[in-house]
């Protein structure tokens, strides 16, 4: 502060801290939630079906973001399914500035446990301790000491 001029006036001059909350959801008790799936498809893209319905606030952006980042791999590898109910889960729907909190959280959890459960699948069917495997944008991979194997995750042609 004291490398502030000096001002002449009757008016005090001070540091002030604010904060402020913004609520989130539809309150009252009612539920908020959002739920997502994800794919692998045969070309080796993720697919995402997502209850939270983008209108005009990008949420449909920074969902792909979201799983990007928490599988490690290129957004162009994402495409997202929203907004038709025959294939996406039940949810309240966009209200408060929910869509990024509850559908952020959701498709969080749906890599995490996509992950999670494709290593295990390919820890059984090539009898691999899951301890040993990674995910990562090309595949799951084990390291060993002399050589990297990997299991890409686009389908051969011939399988």
């Amino acid at each position: 502060m004291a490398s502030l001029p000096k001002v002449l006036s009757t008016k005090k001059i001070g540091v002030g801290v604010a904060s402020g909350m913004k609520n989130v959801g539809v309150g009252k008790g009612s539920v908020d939630n959002a739920g997502a799936i994800i794919e692998l498809t045969e070309e080796g893209h993720f697919m995402i079906y997502v209850s939270t319905v983008d209108m005009g606030q990008g949420n449909r952006t920074v969902l792909v973001q979201m799983v990007a980042h928490e599988l490690g791999i290129g957004q162009d590898k994402i495409e997202m399914v929203t907004g038709d109910t025959d294939l996406v889960l039940k949810a309240l729907g966009v209200a408060g500035a929910r869509a990024t909190y509850c559908g952020g959280n959701a498709v969080i959890l749906a890599a995490r446990r996509f992950k999670k459960r494709l290593l295990e699948v390919v820890s059984e069917e090539f009898n691999a301790p899951s301890e040993r495997l990674n995910f990562c944008p090309e595949g799951v991979t084990t390291g060993r000491q002399e050589a990297i194997e990997s299991l890409p995750l686009k389908k051969s042609r011939g399988g």
